[in-house]
């Protein structure tokens, strides 16, 4: 039996776009090519409809066919771009929405981010 999870004769890839406002986009897809033009039509995630995205700035194959895999490196990476640029200027896997704190509280709850005191 294959698992649900597993996207046969697909492989996962991750992608970081910069966007206009100087923040920044973690995403992942089957279809690269599909969905770069989703973003500069703003029919991609909400993050770059309001921030449209300047270029791309690393593309990764994944090697997985496993959502559930890929969404878990889309966090880790998300969060690496958090450490770097900081949590306000990045978005993206479970971190994606464009209230900072939702943002915070899915950091926390994803156990991503310690806080030493309330965020908000």
């Amino acid at each position: 039996m294959v698992s649900r999870t597993v996207n046969i004769g697909k492989q996962w890839s991750l992608y970081v776009l910069e966007l206009e406002s100087g923040c920044f986009y973690v995403g992942i897809t089957t279809q690269l090519v599909k969905r770069m033009p989703q973003h500069e039509e703003a029919k991609g995630a909400a993050r770059t409809k309001r921030h449209p995205p300047v270029r791309l700035l690393e593309w990764e194959d994944l090697r997985t066919g496993d959502i559930r895999a890929a969404e878990a490196m889309e966090d880790d990476q998300t969060v690496r771009w958090m450490q770097r640029h900081g949590r306000e200027r990045v978005r993206g896997g479970h971190f994606s929405e464009c209230d900072q704190g939702r943002v915070e509280r899915a950091l926390q709850r994803h156990k991503k981010w310690v806080f030493t005191s309330n965020p908000l």
